[in-house]
């Protein structure tokens, strides 16, 4: 690239920062003046600005940015990026600067000056515009610039001597561009394809001649102070003296004296004999010295050692490593050793109903009947509320009935019947009921055998003063009926779990609409599937609850189930398998994690939901059949000028990193030498076994 090519980019609406750098590479120039229209918006933003300029300092190229923005002008300026400002005027897409399909990139001079020319030029600046330090001036040279342009061509001196000179230089300006296909090395095919690309230049220059240059009334006083020369030629005399002069100043420098013509040379060999002292140490020290010594350090200049290292197999060095990577916000600027997501939450809830599938027997009805209480005490016997009858039911089961309304059997009565005394009981009759419903309460005849008042012993029936008699007790039945059981809420609760698995994605869906440029990271989401299950983080409400008795025509009941889903949502086009394929490399480096000759490869990656940061899984590699260049440089760093044994344990140290599987030495000395030049690293394949 020439350093004094300069060209001048436009900038398109559809530009952006990296569009642009490429179009101002692709000039090849060192001075780029940056035409900025109203309505591109690209290089409004301070943080664009910064990117290009970043990028032209990198490149080493000189930009200037031209345009009648105010926003775009402010931007630049506050971004230390030269700027020259355009007003009263605004500048618009000139329809001579595009091309043969619509696009615009680096025009040449003759298009911006048709350009320039096509803009309304400015009458007046207003005062309270912002300018650059040299805008003044810059102003004043187009004003200037542009009166001579629009000068009539009305004086009519002589100028015949003028034009033959300027068209002199027009020829002579040409031709640099006439021999531009040779330049480029163009080839006799491309070369018309050259010069029908060129645009051609126009008939007629308008030039600018010392009769249409007017001075102020300033310039005019000044430049009557400066004595004016006239032009001539020289006489013949004149010039014969002055070629002997010339020649008397020939001989002179012919008869200097020696020593200055050999300085020169000392002077070199002075330079060598230090060098070689800086280089190998004092010459008189020989080998006793701090250095090898001058004639040592000469002898050692031939020496020459080669470093052979074999590379691992691929295949069995990989070695494993975990590492975790933090979560900055989008906002945020972006990180080189960090990924850029935004937490999301999104309630979820999901509802199953299902039949209960257990069917069993529901006691229905309650046994109840009328007993016959027989006494034969001459007292009275109450029987109160709470008086409970114990029978037995067929199967041997004890059931109790309880008395319905209090009693109480009058005493018996004894009558003379004079050979005969006749005993005639008290009698009474009472309703009981069973305590438990169901068909077990029900009971044959007379099987009644006890009766139990409230805190007194039981009352022995049929053996001793009160006897009882009853017909069967019936009544009791049972309907069947659905239940529900844990059996029934556990396959229910799978389906629901499944359900809220399936709405986890439309839930956080509908949360990141509210972030403007973001992207749902479907990787992210917790709790999923086995997690959701396990962690039990889930709500589970069953309505009715387990144990409810549900009817034959309705054994329905619900299962739901509710969850808070936690994911990350990153920046739109930016997800986070491409955001760690730069950072954890980044990442590793910055910790010296990564062993030459080795480069890391990333296996799996996961988010607990909690924790700002990812938690990375990788493995690292041999970098290939070869080795790179940081590797190769630090490989010959660590033996140049070592010892055997030193050079030895520093080769060794890279076989237990893996970067190689094993080396040899190819030297006949002690201790190696000290310059690279005298050092070579040979590298060669892993040696597969039998």
């Amino acid at each position: 690239m020439v350093a004094d090519d300069s060209a001048l980019v436009l900038v398109l609406p559809s530009d952006n920062v990296d569009s642009l750098i490429a179009k101002i590479r692709k000039t090849e120039a060192a001075n780029v003046q940056l035409l900025v229209p109203d309505g591109a918006t690209t290089l409004q933003k301070p943080a664009s600005i910064k990117q290009l300029r970043g990028a032209m300092e990198r490149a080493h190229i000189e930009l200037v940015l031209i345009t009648s923005d105010e926003q775009t002008l402010a931007a630049a300026r506050s971004g230390q990026i030269e700027t020259l400002g355009v007003y009263d005027t605004r500048v618009a897409f000139p329809d001579n600067l595009s091309g043969d399909n619509g696009e615009s990139g680096s025009i040449d001079d003759n298009q911006f000056l048709h350009a320039l020319n096509a803009m309304p030029l400015p009458t007046t600046r207003p005062e309270s515009m912002p300018t650059a330090p040299d805008d003044d001036e810059i102003f004043a040279a187009l004003d200037d610039l542009s009166d001579t342009f629009n000068r009539t061509d009305s004086q009519t001196s002589s100028v015949e001597d003028y034009d033959a000179f300027a068209a002199e230089l027009d020829a002579w300006s040409d031709q640099p561009a006439r021999n531009e296909p040779a330049r480029l090395g163009a080839t006799p095919a491309n070369r018309e394809a050259f010069s029908a690309s060129r645009t051609p230049p126009p008939t007629s220059r308008p030039r600018i001649r010392p009769e249409d240059i007017e001075l102020t009334v300033d310039e005019k006083r000044r430049a009557s102070n400066v004595r004016a020369y006239k032009s001539y030629t020289r006489p013949a005399h004149q010039r014969d003296r002055d070629d002997d002069d010339s020649g008397r100043q020939h001989a002179q420098r012919r008869q200097r004296p020696g020593f200055v013509r050999i300085l020169p040379l000392v002077l070199i060999v002075l330079l060598l004999i230090i060098l070689l002292f800086v280089w190998f140490g004092n010459p008189l020290a020989g080998d006793s010295g701090a250095g090898p010594g001058f004639l040592g350090g000469l002898a050692a200049i031939g020496q020459r050692a080669t470093i052979v290292v074999t590379l691992p197999d691929p295949d069995t060095q990989e070695q494993p490593f975990t590492q975790p990577v933090p979560i900055v916000d989008p906002g945020t600027t972006m990180s080189e050793t960090a990924v850029q997501a935004q937490q999301v939450n999104a309630n979820a809830e999901y509802t199953v109903t299902l039949p209960a599938m257990s069917e069993i027997a529901t006691p229905d009805g309650t046994a109840s009947g009328i007993v016959t209480l027989f006494s034969q005490n001459t007292q009275p016997l109450g029987l109160p509320e709470g008086t409970q009858f114990i029978g037995t039911n067929v199967d041997g089961q004890e059931v109790r009935f309880v008395i319905d309304v209090p009693i109480t059997i009058p005493p018996a009565s004894i009558s003379d019947q004079g050979a005969q005394l006749i005993i005639n009981r008290g009698q009474a009759q009472a309703s009981i009921t069973a305590v438990a419903p169901g068909s077990a309460s029900n009971i044959p005849a007379n099987s009644i055998q006890q009766i139990l008042l409230p805190g007194e012993s039981p009352i022995i029936v049929n053996t001793g003063a009160i006897l009882l008699q009853h017909g069967e007790i019936t009544g009791g039945s049972e309907r069947m009926m659905r239940i529900i059981r844990d059996e029934d809420v556990q396959q229910v609760l799978g389906q629901a779990l499944v359900g809220l698995d399936n709405q986890a994605r439309e839930a956080l869906e509908v949360e990141v609409a509210r972030y403007p440029n973001l992207e749902l990271e479907n990787r992210t989401i917790v709790p999923r599937g086995n997690d959701l299950v396990n962690d039990e983080t889930y709500e589970m409400i069953v309505n009715p609850p387990p144990g409810t008795e549900l009817p034959l025509d309705n054994p329905n009941f619900n299962v739901t189930t509710r969850v808070t889903f936690r994911a990350l949502a990153t920046p739109t086009g930016r997800p986070l398998e491409s955001q760690l394929q730069l950072v954890v490399p980044n990442q590793l480096v910055s910790i010296g994690g990564i062993p030459p000759g080795q480069a890391p490869a990333i296996t799996n990656w996961r988010w607990d939901g909690v924790n700002p940061s990812l938690t990375v899984e990788g493995v690292l590699r041999p970098t290939g059949e070869s080795l790179d260049a940081r590797t190769r440089a630090a490989i010959l760093a660590s033996v140049r000028g070592k010892s055997r044994p030193e050079a030895e344990a520093a080769l060794e140290y890279f076989m237990q990193q893996g970067v190689i599987s094993g080396y040899m030495i190819e030297f006949d000395g002690d201790t190696l030498p000290r310059r690279s030049f005298q050092l070579t690293l040979e590298v060669q394949s892993a040696i597969a076994g039998p």
